[in-house]
């Protein structure tokens, strides 16, 4: 580059001066041959001029066209980089999809595992309750036979002619009292003896107990009051009519308060 650079400034003076020669005309032979040779020495200088930059443009346009072929490769590749992220994208879209449908379908299959769970618990609470309330009546019913027959027992001269030798010394006034916390300690005892060989046997189940009975008793008096308490409150709206429902309800308290006192009373017993 150096060499043309120096080739080209020291023949622009020659050429600077060829152009100034050739703007007058030749006159002789000689001036015509001069003139030539000048003519010659310019087109030669302006084709290397031409040649030079043709060679020049010819060399950036190569490295224009490898860097728009590099920029094109380029372009292709990160279209494929695309094309395989978009398809990954897209199987992992679907995997996310077919997971959620899998979960959902688990989930709802629980669901439905959950509510026959659900369903078996309350069939079997309800078959629970009702195997429990016939071991109640069972144990209530062989309770009451056991007290009927510890009732007629300590009536039989098995225990009524121990009880009367013991109190026989007594004074008549204590001779009563004594006899009778006698018979009714000679009744407990033989019950619950009684009752402990209905275990063993299998005919008592062991529900039923005193104190539930008194539960039970009571709830069954609430709702008989309860129920009791809602006809005669229809019976007096029919007496009294609809117009009258203040009366109604007023006697409707009054039976209330008449009734509700010996439940609560043995409630708290």
């Amino acid at each position: 580059m150096a060499a043309l650079t120096t080739t080209t400034t020291t023949t622009t003076l020659p050429m600077k001066s060829t152009l100034t020669s050739l703007s007058h005309a030749p006159r002789t032979s000689k001036e015509l041959m001069l003139y030539n040779y000048r003519m010659g020495f310019f087109n030669l200088a302006a084709n290397f001029a031409v040649l030079h930059k043709t060679k020049h443009l010819e060399k950036s346009v190569q490295e224009g066209r490898q860097q728009v072929d590099d920029l094109t490769d380029q372009v292709k590749v990160q279209g494929q980089n695309l094309n395989e992220l978009s398809e990954g994208f897209d199987k992992v879209t679907e995997a996310v999809d077919q997971q959620q449908v899998q979960v959902d379908q688990t989930l709802q299959r629980f669901k439905e595992q959950v509510a026959r769970q659900n369903h078996r618990i309350q069939h079997q609470q309800k078959a629970m309750e009702r195997l429990i309330a016939s071991k109640f009546q069972t144990d209530v019913v062989v309770d009451s036979s056991i007290a009927a027959i510890s009732g007629l027992l300590i009536r039989t001269p098995f225990i009524s002619l121990p009880v009367y030798m013991c109190t026989a010394l007594l004074p008549k006034r204590s001779q009563w009292l004594v006899s009778a916390l006698l018979k009714m300690v000679a009744f407990f005892q033989v019950a619950i003896s009684m009752r402990k060989i209905a275990v063993q046997k299998g005919v008592h189940n062991a529900v039923g107990t005193p104190s539930k009975y008194v539960v039970a008793a009571i709830t069954f008096l609430r709702m008989r009051t309860h129920q009791i308490m809602a006809k005669r409150r229809e019976k007096l709206k029919k007496v009294y009519g609809s117009n009258d429902h203040s009366k109604a309800e007023q006697k409707t308290s009054e039976v209330c308060m008449v009734n509700m006192p010996a439940v609560d009373q043995m409630e708290s017993v």
